[in-house]
């Protein structure tokens, strides 16, 4: 048991303090349509471009699916949430709305609390056989998993990692994985929780 900036390590796992806050990893379709409509947010009232038309095909839905069926604890539930569970005993939960229907699945989130190696390659599993792009962190740029799809989303995002292997993937969850602790630990200590 190792203290590692805020996160306590066991074997591989890495466990952050507190299980109520996650580091978000975002994942989109590459499946772009170029078509925008004006959307008005339901909490805020304002108006944005989102797009429309954009959906992971059902191959690749199949294929995602495939990924969770052998690790998946429970879910979907009612907002797409599913639980993941791995045998070195790390876990994440996934929100992937309308994953498991005809509906349009662009975009979904993954929420970790801890991070361990199976983890990334569960991510990259993910991200390879749906064909999806992932932003790490908030000011992240996007980051495929091959070439092709590089080309497909090059115009969405200002800048595209490839990351050819789940070791180059780690590298970049890891740090900011890290980065989010950190930072999540000091709020902590300056709330005095």
């Amino acid at each position: 048991e190792v203290d590692r900036d805020g996160a306590l390590c066991f074997g591989s796992v890495w466990i952050s303090k507190g299980n109520s806050l996650s580091h978000d990893i975002m994942v989109f379709t590459s499946n772009l349509s170029g078509r925008f409509e004006e959307i008005q947010n339901p909490f805020t009232g304002e108006l944005s471009n989102q797009p429309v038309g954009e959906s992971v095909t059902d191959e690749e839905r199949l294929a995602i699916l495939g990924v969770i069926e052998p690790v998946k604890e429970f879910g979907p539930d009612e907002i797409g949430s599913y639980g993941v569970k791995f045998p070195d005993g790390s876990s994440l939960e996934l929100f992937f709305d309308d994953l498991e229907t005809s509906g349009a699945f662009r975009t979904g989130m993954l929420a970790l609390r801890q991070y361990s190696i199976e983890i990334t390659e569960f991510i990259y599993q993910l991200a390879k056989v749906g064909n999806l792009v992932i932003q790490i962190g908030p000011e992240s740029n996007g980051v495929v998993m091959s070439d092709v799809v590089a080309q497909r989303v090059g115009g969405r995002w200002e800048s595209i990692t490839v990351v050819g292997s789940p070791a180059n993937l780690h590298i970049l969850i890891e740090s900011s994985f890290n980065d989010w602790a950190a930072y999540r630990d000091r709020v902590r200590d300056e709330l005095g929780e």
